[in-house]
């Protein structure tokens, strides 16, 4: 039987008002579903559920999450869990219960993280503790031995390559990888989405000062022209950037 990675949105709820939100209206006015049923749905789609990543909303303001994630681990402990999150979890397991849910069920995280600078990525998360929660759920990580990723906007609002080197420096720091999302308008062009879209060229310098500046392994460059850089450059604008990349310094 084929095995799906499953991205599971269970929560709508969110902490952040984000700039370049894509769900924001959508979820304002959405209910979750219980607790039951979600466990039912796994009962019954386990055995072609390789792994889930929980997203979409923030996950840990629900107190029945962390029940799902313990029920997962322990009836069907061969299905990995990953969760991605804006940093709040580390406030959310300061409860005993959360944190032992936590521990036992979730593998490896995603933390959202956009600007190495405190002020502007609180700015763009609409959330004046959005930088603090995040590096306090990576040094979670770190305590508890959690595979993470920090995971940025990729825009043309963030993506400078001051910003950047700033953001690779949290990843040593914190022992963690680095990744770019780059930013899609699932709902359309407009005016908002046209200010947070990631220009070609802006993309290529990033590209270029990663590989120059920051020890980026070579090995790893035709990884990167995978998705999602094959959904958004195709054609010979993604041949001409794979040959400048692959091309001796």
């Amino acid at each position: 039987m084929k095995k799906w990675n499953v991205g599971w949105g269970p929560i709508a709820a969110c902490n952040m008002n984000c700039q370049f939100c894509y769900s924001i209206e959508k979820r304002q006015h959405k209910s979750c579903l219980s607790l039951d049923t979600w466990k039912h749905f796994v009962d019954e789609n386990h055995a072609a559920i390789n792994s889930i990543n929980y997203g979409t909303g923030e996950n840990t303001l629900s107190r029945d999450w962390f029940p799902l994630v313990l029920y997962v681990r322990q009836k069907y402990p061969e299905i990995r869990q990953a969760l991605t999150t804006n940093g709040y979890l580390a406030s959310a397991v300061e409860d005993r219960f959360c944190r032992e849910a936590f521990v036992i069920g979730i593998d490896e995280e995603d933390v959202s993280l956009d600007f190495a600078n405190p002020e502007q990525h609180n700015r763009l998360r609409g959330q004046s503790q959005a930088y603090t929660w995040a590096l306090k759920t990576l040094n979670l990580c770190q305590k508890d031995s959690k595979p993470a990723t920090i995971v940025f906007l990729g825009s043309n609002v963030n993506d400078t390559t001051k910003n950047i080197e700033g953001l690779f420096n949290i990843a040593r720091e914190k022992h963690v990888k680095l990744r770019m999302n780059i930013f899609r308008p699932t709902l359309g062009m407009d005016d908002r989405s046209k200010k947070f879209l990631l220009n070609f060229d802006v993309l290529v310098q990033i590209l270029m000062y990663i590989y120059t500046h920051l020890e980026f392994p070579t090995s790893l460059l035709p990884t990167m022209l995978q998705r999602p850089f094959c959904l958004l450059y195709s054609g010979q604008k993604k041949i001409a950037l794979f040959r400048m990349l692959q091309r001796p310094l």
